[in-house]
């Protein structure tokens, strides 16, 4: 299953289902001295077809049980 990003009516709809405004308010209640101030410098990351072939490997490894 490919993974397809909800549109900005599907998130608003969401977060009225929760009763919020908006995503930041998913995290008020964590504090702020705990949250990141930066971003994430996550380098050399896989595309869809690179991801889908490692776990068909690691898949194809596990003996049937």
């Amino acid at each position: 299953m490919r993974h397809v990003p909800h549109t900005k009516e599907e998130i608003k709809a969401m977060l009225e289902a929760v009763g919020l405004r908006n995503v930041d308010e998913l995290f008020s209640d964590i504090p702020t001295e705990a949250l990141l101030k930066r971003h994430l410098q996550v380098e050399g990351g896989w595309d869809e077809e690179q991801l889908r072939s490692y776990f068909r490997r690691a898949a194809s490894s596990i003996p049937d049980a």
